[in-house]
């Protein structure tokens, strides 16, 4: 059974908000107020039951209906916040317009993806190299420019991870293996499927270990001969995480260095405390 795309689950919830909107909205018109499992829907319930559903329906509706051969509104709005502190001295509006024709000659490698996670992550790694692209053009060392996307996407990863974080937190509060081994089914469960990637558990006295033998994002990359910027901005988010978490991971080898798997050793805690999330 072929999976749907996000914009065809996007294009459906924004009609289900879109519904919602306006039944609540004719409810407050109508000076109507029945009660619903017990709950009376008053109008200033009525009122805030139009308003956020609407605003919902108008971003699901903006991204279902969005031009494939241009990044996702959201790409670039969270490009010039986390970017805009890092690359003072660059005109990133510039920047960010020559990203969107470098995105739209990459964009078609997004196909090569089979799950909607891998797809989602194609077009984040598409945009980046976009972004590096265009920084290379107007003279940022290619260093600096990976170096500035790492940090930036790094404030986006812990934000993403942080409610999976917390909920392995509260479940295994004094075990840091275990939190770290319930993170990690978790991912593999709801987002790193295969066929875009292969993993497997490997044992770790005292620990957990996991073997990727194949990563959507590193191939992609690899046709597109950026496996440095597969190295020095993806592959750095599982280090900067790990340091977050408190977790000692031990990696060596990656399949962008050319081997043929990554390695992830999360061994006994690192001797720093453990990071607020």
């Amino acid at each position: 059974m072929k999976t749907p795309s996000l914009k065809l689950l996007a294009a459906f919830g924004a009609g289900i908000a879109a519904w919602e909107a306006v039944v609540h909205a004719s409810l407050f018109l109508n000076r109507q107020s029945p009660r619903l499992f017990g709950i009376r829907l008053s109008p200033r319930l009525n009122v805030m039951q139009s308003v956020v559903p609407a605003i919902a329906a108008a971003g699901l509706a903006r991204y279902a209906l969005a031009r494939d051969d241009r990044p996702p509104f959201a790409f670039r709005w969270i490009a010039r916040r986390v970017l805009g502190e890092r690359l003072v001295d660059v005109p990133l509006d510039a920047v960010l317009d020559d990203a969107d024709r470098h995105y739209g000659a990459l964009v078609a490698g997004v196909a090569k993806a089979k799950t909607a996670a891998g797809r989602m992550n194609l077009r984040m790694t598409a945009y980046l190299v976009a972004i590096s692209r265009s920084l290379r053009e107007i003279g940022v060392a290619d260093a600096n420019a990976r170096r500035a996307l790492a940090d930036g996407l790094f404030a986006v990863m812990r934000r993403v991870w942080w409610a999976p974080d917390r909920l392995a937190a509260i479940v295994h509060p004094r075990d840091l293996a275990a939190r770290t081994r319930m993170r990690q089914r978790l991912g593999r469960r709801f987002y790193f499927r295969d066929p875009d990637w292969s993993m497997r558990e490997v044992h770790v006295d005292g620990g957990f270990g996991v073997d990727v033998d194949r990563c959507v994002m590193r191939d992609f990359l690899a046709e597109l001969g950026e496996l440095e910027l597969c190295r020095d901005v993806l592959c750095a988010q599982d280090l900067k995480m790990a340091a977050l978490r408190g977790e000692r991971l031990l990696r060596t080898a990656t399949l962008a260095e050319g081997a043929t798997h990554c390695d992830f050793r999360f061994v006994e805690p690192a001797s720093a405390p453990l990071v607020a999330l």
